[in-house]
This record gives C-alpha cells, structure tokens and sequence, in this order.
C-alpha cells in the first residue's frame, strides 16, 4: 500500500486478523529509491494461510501517537482461501500486484483469491 514513512503515518492492522485462517508474518516499509528526500514509498504485509475460509483484513493509516484521531486512510479486504494449506510463508504480498497467476481478482475493490496450491502470492 501506498505509504510516506517521513511524514509520521504508517499503516497498521484495524482489527487483529482471524488467527484461525491466517497468520501476520512480517510487515516492512520499503522506500522508493527516488533520491528525494521526503519520498513515499510502500507498506508491503506478509500473511501466511494456515487453511480454507474467508478472512477479512482491516488496515488504518495513522500516526500513532496521536490519539483520538480518526485515521486519514483505510483499506479493507476480504481473502478467500482456497485448496490446501500453505506449508512455507509465501514470499510477500504487494497488494498491486493482485491479479497475477495466484488471484482471481484485483486490488481495486475486487476480492482476492488464492489459488488451488494455497499460496497468498509471490
């Protein structure tokens, strides 16, 4: 997701996701190597399906020490997860990447999928 560590915001869960169908692997924010200072860059979330069901993943842009401030971003999503369970943690997920091989349908309001092997991405 779209992100600018400079400014002080960072995006974080909402809501902690169903441990049941899905495990938070690792969350990392990556720069674009642009040079400038005061560039964006991008929150890239890593998850892990443990098996089938469908799983809903909340996130909030938010600086977070500033309490009592609705957050300036949210995104939610919506994981259908097919066929069997992953046995390694796929490599990571980059939400504009949706649409390859792996998913059924896209970032823009789509619901993604998993594929038959049970992989999240990658």
């Amino acid at each position: 997701m779209d992100a600018n560590a400079t400014t002080g915001y960072e995006w974080r869960l909402a809501n902690p996701v169903d441990d049941s169908l899905i495990d938070l692997v690792s969350s990392e924010y990556v720069a674009d190597n642009t040079g400038l200072v005061g560039s964006g860059g991008r929150s890239v979330w890593t998850f892990k399906a443990s098996r089938a069901g469908k799983a809903q993943i909340s996130f909030k842009y938010i600086r977070p020490w500033e309490k009592d401030v609705p957050p300036v971003k949210e995104a939610s999503y919506t994981v259908d997860i097919r066929g069997k369970a992953v046995k390694k943690a796929p490599d990571r997920i980059d939400p504009t990447n949706w649409g390859d091989d792996d998913f059924e349908s896209s970032f823009d309001g789509g619901e993604p999928s998993f594929g038959e092997n049970g992989d999240m991405g990658g």
